[in-house]
């Protein structure tokens, strides 16, 4: 019989606010299910009060070598990444096994955009308007990180994360994921909330938005004929001339992939159209300074 104790819950965290919640909602919905709190410090207390296992970085360290490592010391075959500010909801564990159960290799849960003080919103329908609990179960060509399944057999082929990415590791490994062949697919039943940190002012955003943006861009020029990445958008000289224009397109796309959710926030879309132009100007900053640097 399948049920929880098939699934091994890998939660890395830098000691965010939000990590007790998340581990004891995740513990509440799936018991059984074996966890792995992948930090360092206070990460350690929090998993012992839960009876998680407590794998010890020792140090800050980036995401993917935290997964990495807990993925090798995993008991089981089942395997979900959460990350410690996704806070899952009401009906998270039951359709997160479900996909297991369907035989789905890589999938992931949506994200609620709804929660949070209006810059947090603005900030998570920029980033997650494609997986959104409004949109339906559907295959998808990426998915984001925050709440990711998957089986060790398709880890296996996929491969580790890649350390070198600081940001946008997630949207790396499901791309290659896509390219050879492994079906991703969303569950939006699977909804959980996503605190985002301090993004609470336009600053926040914009600067989140901005120092993010050269990771996201790295990423999309690596995959360029797999995404088809426009011409313009390999030049970030051109890339931050042109924002204003670029910005459009991505903005409006919310309205393709997610209308409900679009006509649901379009109070947001002003401001989600700003983080757009932060992403060309990051873009165009993080390259000058790369090049003046030598790297």
């Amino acid at each position: 019989m399948c049920d929880f104790k098939n699934i091994s819950i890998i939660i890395p965290t830098t000691n965010e606010k939000t990590l007790e919640a998340v581990v004891r909602a995740a513990s509440e919905q799936m018991p059984g299910a074996e966890m792995i709190v992948v930090g360092y410090g206070p990460a350690g207390i929090v998993a012992g009060q839960y009876q998680a296992r407590f794998f010890d970085m020792e140090k800050k360290t980036p995401k993917p070598a935290g997964i990495n490592r807990a993925v090798r010391i995993a008991k089981n075959e089942w395997l979900i990444v959460l990350d410690a500010d996704a806070i899952p909801q009401p009906g998270w564990g039951k359709f997160m096994l479900q996909g297991f159960m369907e035989g789905k290799q890589l999938f992931s849960g949506s994200v609620d955009v709804s929660h949070g003080p209006f810059w947090t919103k603005v900030y998570n329908l920029s980033c997650f308007h494609e997986v959104t609990p409004e949109r339906r179960p559907q295959p998808m060509r990426y998915l984001p990180g925050l709440t990711l399944g998957f089986t060790r057999f398709a880890f296996e082929r996929i491969g580790e994360l890649n350390e070198s990415d600081v940001r946008s590791q997630d949207y790396d490994w499901t791309l290659r994921a896509s390219r050879i062949g492994i079906l991703l697919f969303l569950i939006p039943e699977a909804r959980v909330i996503h605190e985002a940190g301090n993004r609470r002012s336009f600053k926040d955003v914009w600067n989140s938005w901005a120092r993010n943006a050269f990771y996201n861009w790295r990423v999309r020029i690596r995959y360029q004929d797999f995404l088809g990445t426009p011409v313009i958008l390999r030049f970030p000289l051109l890339i931050l001339i042109f924002s204003p224009i670029l910005a459009i397109w991505p903005t409006l796309r919310i309205m393709r992939t997610s209308p409900r959710s679009f006509f649901r926030y379009i109070y947001l879309i002003p401001a989600v159209y700003l983080t757009k132009i932060a992403w060309c100007w990051g873009v165009f900053h993080a390259a000058t300074e790369t090049k003046n640097s030598g790297s």
